[in-house]
């Protein structure tokens, strides 16, 4: 169906913690606030197939996904978790009705790549060390 995801079925079966943009959503292309227009809408989440999650569920939900970040953990329901929280604790998680489904797992940036860098070394820190704590147990 979505060939631009095909390289992705390879990792079916496999744990995944991705991380994708989803744009700038109308709610935020219509607020009144030009600070909060040029935010950027993510969705990340868990997968154990994460081509038919992304190209069979986010696509209809979404106008685009752009992949940003895949990673294969053993710990990616933990991670999940816990990035939850870090970006609740940072004010940047989001909970929003699209398209008549809720949302629970997108958070807001800036257009500024240095927050998503943030982003991105939260997820392999908690990953590396949650993996350390598996090992060492």
């Amino acid at each position: 169906m979505n060939s631009q995801f095909a390289h992705l079925k390879c990792l079916a079966n496999k744990p995944i913690l991705y991380i994708g943009e989803v744009g700038a959503v109308n709610i935020f292309k219509k607020s009144p606030d030009p600070h909060y227009r040029k935010m950027k809408l993510f969705k990340y989440g868990i997968s154990d197939n994460v081509y038919r999650r992304i190209a069979y569920s986010h696509m209809k939900k979404f106008d685009y996904f752009d992949l940003h970040l895949i990673r294969e953990t053993p710990v990616h329901r933990l991670v999940e978790s816990l990035l939850t929280r870090e970006l609740k604790k940072e004010g940047i998680h989001v909970k929003m009705s699209i398209r008549g489904h809720v949302h629970r797992e997108l958070f807001v940036l800036e257009n500024n790549s240095t927050h998503l860098e943030w982003v991105e070394k939260k997820v392999d820190s908690l990953i590396e060390e949650l993996v350390y704590i598996q090992n060492t147990k």
